[in-house]
């Protein structure tokens, strides 16, 4: 039998939340760093736990990529923010 879809949505008990997180939480950053070796994209990631922890990850750093793109305009919408 193969893997079982898991609806997603908020895992209600704060103690499993936290050890889902823990564990999806190098998963992502894994991915991350795969698709900026594979294409040579930057990457700047910034996750905060349940409790309230930063967790980051940049590539090639995060302090290089959120410079560079700090003071690009960003668009929501058509509208300038």
């Amino acid at each position: 039998m193969g893997k079982v879809k898991i609806p997603i949505k908020k895992i209600e008990n704060p103690n499993a939340r936290q050890v889902c997180f823990s564990k999806r939480r190098m998963s992502i950053f894994k991915k991350a760093s795969e698709l900026s070796i594979m294409f040579g994209a930057k990457i700047a990631i910034i996750v905060y736990s349940p409790a309230g922890k930063a967790f980051t990850f940049g590539s090639p750093d995060i302090d290089f990529v959120v410079d560079k793109y700090q003071n690009i305009p960003v668009h929501i919408n058509e509208k300038k923010v």
